[in-house]
């Protein structure tokens, strides 16, 4: 829940089809998401989360994801 407070309002109301997308990811697939973030002095920053996926469970669904962030 930390993250709501932190992210962007209008970025926000993407994040649950982001966060469900990565779970559907495919081997091979990764995933981009361009947001903004708030700083310690209260202002915006744009953010590159890219995130692939890294082992899959039995049913085919993404198990693990290893991701990075970017400050852009």
């Amino acid at each position: 829940q930390e993250w709501r407070e932190l992210i962007h309002p209008e970025d926000a109301s993407r994040f649950p089809e982001y966060r469900h997308r990565m779970r559907t990811l495919s081997q091979g697939e990764d995933l981009l998401f361009e947001y903004r973030m708030k700083h310690a002095d209260g202002s915006y920053r744009w953010i590159l989360s890219r995130d692939v996926p890294m082992q899959f469970a039995r049913s085919g669904e993404t198990r693990y994801i290893v991701g990075t962030a970017s400050d852009i």
